[in-house]
């Protein structure tokens, strides 16, 4: 598979485009459901894009290029911008379970060291010359 710098920029354009549609939903200028509709003109029309940005002329150097761009459109019209809020929401729960478990461990720790002594055990008051 040759890859050139054009072929490089002409991908990631194609691969931003489905983030395009995303955006365009989300502000409401095209809804998923003419997206949805017209689903068999956007997978002809990415085949027939990755068959002329693909280098080289054999059919599985297009499918390469093909196939994450199909995913992504797809992708795009499932989740939409309905499942946007849910998805964004996800992370933003997995960091607050991950900051308590956090805050828990580290007050186990001080119950079980002692809080004076959870300050002597800091290595950035250690000289290492003294260790020794």
């Amino acid at each position: 598979m040759i890859v050139d710098a054009e072929n490089a920029i002409v991908t990631g354009v194609a691969f931003v485009l489905p983030v395009f549609l995303v955006v365009l939903n989300f502000i409401g200028l095209l809804s998923a459901g003419s997206i949805a509709q017209a689903w068999r003109v956007a997978i002809v029309a990415i085949v027939v894009f990755a068959a002329l940005i693909t280098p080289a002329a054999d059919v599985l150097s297009m499918f390469f290029d093909a196939a994450p761009m199909t995913l992504l459109f797809l992708a795009e019209i499932v989740i939409g911008p309905q499942g946007l809020t849910y998805y964004a929401q996800k992370p933003g729960e997995f960091a607050r379970l991950l900051r308590a478990q956090v805050d828990t461990a580290r007050s186990r720790a001080a119950e079980s060291i002692g809080a004076e002594d959870w300050r002597t055990l800091d290595p950035r008051r250690y000289d290492p010359r003294q260790i020794i």
